[in-house]
């Protein structure tokens, strides 16, 4: 990250913020909220696109960080 500050950076919120207990909470929480994506009316199918690949690179860092 610090050879390209374009790239994410890491996932401090997770590593620094959280303990291992709250990751995976907070994870098994995104898991829930990705199954009902689908079943919430969002006119904007990029949002919705957005979103999901949001909770999907949360995911990878979380189980990057177990």
């Amino acid at each position: 990250w610090s050879e390209n500050r374009a790239a994410p950076g890491p996932a401090v919120y997770l590593r620094d913020r959280m303990s291992a207990e709250a990751r995976h909470d907070y994870g098994r929480e995104l898991v829930e909220l990705r199954g009902a994506l689908s079943d919430i009316a969002i006119p904007a199918a990029h949002a919705v696109d957005r979103t999901r690949a949001c909770i999907e690179g949360t995911l990878r860092d979380i189980e990057t960080l177990a």
